[in-house]
């Protein structure tokens, strides 16, 4: 009885130089395509209306403006029951506002339309109802939230620009004001780098890609609406898909129609 020899398995040699310029080339072929979602929608047509204070009303929208007349006055019904207690004018970029109302302890609900040329009102949506709290200590303490006095807030906004800033003058006279200010070169040992900075303060940062503002832009712990610029599609995408936050909104300031929500982010304010 024979047997053959043991057979290997034959062993190559590869060129390193060969095997990353396959490699290269691998990589050079395939080219990743732009996922297809389609048209984005330019309204959702949601309203809501939040009330946590006694006296005050949050609501936010989006609807599709272009599909309303052309000559038209945008306007805020306020209803206490079923009762009008109030009217707002609205310009034309709004998308949510402060409505102050009478009674603590009761329940609103908001109407959003319009008035055409003739000054009829149309409405077109609207939200409730809400039940403002009671002008009351709350019994509830185990909250997340609380409303912090001006002079704290302001305080925390000239400590954050003065560790920053490297000249500029306050504006003289009473009263709490704070001038416009831009600080650039802003880095990463700095508090406003990563802190929410509550007043009229621009930073801005200088980056050499879309990786870098990316990296820049989710840098904290907040995220309750990012705005991107671009007129290329991929960069859209990249910034829908990438930036943290609760809403990302392109080519405007939270204006038009939200490109992604995501309630489930912390700190953003909408989950």
């Amino acid at each position: 009885m024979s047997q053959e020899p043991n057979k290997t398995n034959p062993t190559f040699q590869n060129d390193p130089v060969e095997s990353a310029s396959h490699s290269n080339q691998n990589r050079a072929d395939f080219k990743q395509e732009p996922e297809q979602l389609g048209e984005l929608p330019s309204g959702y047509g949601d309203m809501f209306v939040v009330a946590r204070d006694p006296h005050w009303l949050f609501t936010y929208w989006d609807f599709d403006y272009s599909k309303l007349p052309g000559q038209r006055q945008l306007g805020l019904q306020v209803f206490r029951d079923d009762v009008l207690e109030t009217t707002v004018d609205l310009n034309e970029v709004a998308r949510n506002w402060y409505l102050p109302v009478q009674s603590a302890n009761a329940k609103y609900r908001v109407v959003f339309g319009y008035k055409d040329g003739q000054g009829t009102w149309h409405s077109v949506g609207e939200a409730g109802p809400a039940h403002t709290p009671p002008e009351a200590i709350s019994t509830e303490w185990d909250t997340l939230f609380a409303t912090v006095p001006i002079h704290l807030t302001f305080n925390l906004l000239v400590d954050v620009v003065e560790a920053a800033k490297r000249g500029g003058e306050p504006l003289a006279g009473p009263g709490w004001y704070y001038p416009p200010t831009v600080v650039t070169e802003v880095t990463p040992e700095m508090r406003m780098y990563g802190e929410e900075v509550f007043g009229p303060v621009a930073t801005l940062f200088r980056v050499s890609s879309i990786d870098e503002a990316i990296g820049v832009a989710n840098a904290t712990e907040f995220g309750l609406g990012a705005n991107a610029w671009t007129n290329d599609d991929e960069e859209s995408i990249r910034f829908v898909r990438d930036l943290e936050a609760g809403a990302v909104f392109l080519n405007g300031m939270v204006t038009g129609a939200a490109v992604l929500s995501v309630p489930t982010m912390p700190m953003t304010g909408v989950g």
